[in-house]
């Protein structure tokens, strides 16, 4: 059985249900969540997922847009979808500081545990303008086991401002994977998130030129799903909003913005 699910919040909303829900700082989500394979009612077959945001708020009036303090991202749960590093995935052992790279440099630390990539956009300074736009990249690792529950590690980097930030997930058997986000350059604001496992690798460039390679994730069955014709899959995600300091510390008003949507497996 062939299956493609595309979930996205706000500007699909017609299309396939999903809501999204506006913060009271004015920013807007929408997620979404890509699954692609053959797949079974009876048997876990791999996957290949994309999943990500983007915020935007509307300028005008909004000339600044809130930076992103924790992403709370809900997949289906297990019995539909799930998280297996393959035997003998080694586990990154990196530290924040060894991940807060480049991607060469991330992928030279932990050369066999790279299990998918990202990009990201952000607003440099909270400017919500676009000669504040700037490019990011994120490799993916995974970090071990922590019970029943897989560890996945971040590292991201921007080209244009010469800095890195390192964050981490846990992927729980609910499918709930909430993500602490680190405080960017300036206490920038991150516009979108778009990740995938395991990819399909990726070449590019920074806002200032600098190009940049992603390479596709070593395991390719990391993300397994077991689904029926006309299953319903749910996904959500939160995000809370809000300054901080450099220590990560929040300066003011925080906010929170949800989008949530579902398809039907097989459809």
């Amino acid at each position: 059985m062939k299956k493609s699910v595309v979930v996205a919040a706000a500007a699909l909303a017609a299309l396939v249900g999903g809501v999204s829900i506006a913060a009271a700082s004015g920013e807007v989500a929408v997620i979404n969540y890509n699954v692609k394979g053959k797949f079974s009612p009876k048997k876990y077959k791999p996957a290949k997922l994309t999943f990500g945001v983007n915020l935007s708020a509307p300028n005008p009036p909004n000339i600044t847009i809130s930076p992103m303090q924790v992403a709370d991202m809900r997949f289906p749960a297990k019995g539909v979808m799930q998280f297996t590093p393959k035997k003998g995935l080694p586990v990154c052992k990196a530290t924040p500081t060894q991940l807060s790279v480049s991607p060469e440099a991330a992928y030279a630390t932990c050369p066999k545990a790279y299990i998918g990539h990202g990009e990201a956009t952000f607003q440099l300074g909270q400017n919500n303008s676009s000669i504040a736009f700037r490019k990011g990249t994120v490799v993916i690792f995974y970090g071990g086991m922590s019970g029943k529950n897989v560890k996945i590690k971040f590292s991201a980097w921007s080209g244009d401002t010469n800095a890195g930030v390192y964050a981490e997930g846990i992927l729980k058997p609910n499918g709930q994977m909430k993500i602490a986000m680190p405080v960017l350059t300036a206490d920038s604001s991150v516009t979108s998130l778009n990740l995938a496992i395991p990819g399909t690798g990726v070449n590019g460039a920074f806002n200032n030129g600098t190009p940049y390679s992603l390479k596709k994730g070593l395991d390719a069955g990391f993300v397994k799903v077991k689904c029926r014709q006309g299953q319903n899959l749910k996904f959500a995600s939160t995000f809370t909003l809000g300054s901080r300091n450099s220590l990560g510390q929040p300066t003011g008003p925080t906010s929170t913005v949800s989008a949530s949507s579902s398809s039907k497996c097989g459809s």
